[in-house]
């Protein structure tokens, strides 16, 4: 059952009642984590093309009507990459994804098995090393465009690794000037994985930064997106007329409360995140009056130079690089369109920044808050069928809450 068609049902059982079913949710989560799944790797696979295209105006120069799903492709984007994707038409995503899946299946397995810490990180350190020997298609390949900390942090996990006795924590590289995106981009999946427990979703993400980033900012910004994932996961929300049905009263619906957990979870590790964080959500309160004002699309807003002007701005401060702009830049998206994964992927592509990591991540956040992947697009992606498997290998508690009424006035 698709989220769309699950939430429909549930709609159609309260508009008869005054009270909420006593049914079992754990679909509603499940749901949450493959569109999160699917959404991240989805605007990985748009942003692929944009990513290295300095301006928002160099994009549009190339992409006159912009680029809002695979069919927007030039032909020039379809070479350099593996000729079995030319050929099928299977949009490949970069390291960004293809790290973050890997991270996926060993948290998946270490949940099963209950492993701890060490042994989580271990294996996810191997994981590393031994899809960077696939050089054809491994998360290294030349295609994917992988980052250079990465790179060098696996490299030095290798060589930590062929001693005979390694460390217990030989995972933790020491990178500690290491401040890019490179372990933020592949933080979500704590949030997935681990959703019934945000602090040990944070934890976890943070001491799985330090195989390949310990700078401060890496391990803040992995902090605020697992906790921010885990917070859009339970977020236990049902829409009605624009607003939301939760704990039993009709509210606005906003992600503002999600964002806040996110910002006291990048606070534990650094403030400068924290701060990034605080200032991207005005940036996004900023941008909707402007594009209440006018009454554009994105799409609209974009050609508008007005709009364009504001967007080169937030994006020429958080440009995506950096671990700290990485989530800044994330939450910015999140916040302006926080139930339109369209909307949220077209920002996340049409940035001067690294585009394939914003929109991946936001991509991930706006999927586990609200869903709103098609089908026709997932068919078009690299291993859609193995995302598909690893979203429902994720194991999802079975409840069966019972709601009290809902009062007309809260």
């Amino acid at each position: 059952m698709t989220y769309k068609k699950a939430t429909l049902l549930l709609l159609t059982t309260l508009s008869s009642s005054t009270t909420f079913p006593c049914v079992d949710l754990s679909w509603f989560k499940r749901d949450k984590i493959i569109n999160s799944l699917y959404a991240s790797a989805y605007g990985d696979a748009l942003g692929r093309v944009t990513e290295f295209i300095p301006t928002t105006e160099g994009i549009f120069n190339k992409y006159p009507n912009g680029v809002s799903s695979f069919d927007d492709f030039t032909k020039e984007d379809w070479q350099g990459i593996p000729e079995m994707y030319t050929h099928s038409e299977k949009a490949p995503y970069t390291d960004d994804t293809a790290m973050a899946l890997l991270v996926t299946e060993v948290l998946i397995q270490s949940q099963k098995e209950q492993w701890d810490l060490n042994k989580t990180m271990s294996e996810i350190a191997y994981s590393f090393i031994k899809d960077k020997g696939n050089i054809a298609y491994g998360w290294a390949a030349p295609f994917r465009a992988p980052g250079n900390a990465c790179l060098k942090g696996v490299l030095t996990l290798e060589q930590r690794l062929a001693h005979i006795n390694p460390s217990k924590d030989w995972w933790n590289v020491e990178a500690t000037q290491a401040g890019g995106c490179g372990s933020v981009m592949r933080a979500f999946p704590f949030g997935l994985v681990f959703h019934d427990d945000s602090e040990k979703a944070k934890l976890w993400a943070v001491e799985h930064s330090k195989l390949t980033h310990g700078h401060p900012i890496a391990l803040a910004a992995c902090a605020a997106m697992a906790v921010g994932t885990t917070a859009c996961v339970n977020n236990r929300r049902i829409r009605k007329g624009g607003y939301i049905i939760k704990g039993g009263c009709i509210i606005k619906d906003t992600p503002q409360p999600i964002i806040e957990k996110m910002m006291l979870a990048a606070l534990d590790y650094d403030a400068g995140t924290a701060q990034k964080i605080r200032k991207a959500l005005n940036y996004a309160k900023e941008a909707k009056a402007l594009l209440n004002k006018s009454g554009d699309t994105i799409q609209q807003a974009l050609k508008n130079p007005s709009f364009r002007a504001f967007h080169d701005k937030v994006f020429a401060e958080f440009p995506g690089w950096a671990a700290d702009d990485a989530i800044a830049a994330t939450v910015y998206v999140f916040a302006l369109f926080p139930t339109d994964l369209e909307s949220t992927l077209y920002v996340g592509v049409h940035t001067p920044g690294d585009s394939d990591s914003i929109a991946a991540m936001s991509g991930a956040l706006v999927g586990a808050y609200h869903g709103g992947i098609s089908e026709s697009n997932i068919a078009k992606l690299e291993d859609s069928d193995r995302i598909n498997s690893l979203a429902n290998s994720i194991h999802v508690k079975s409840n069966r809450p019972h709601y009290p009424d809902i009062p007309r006035d809260c």
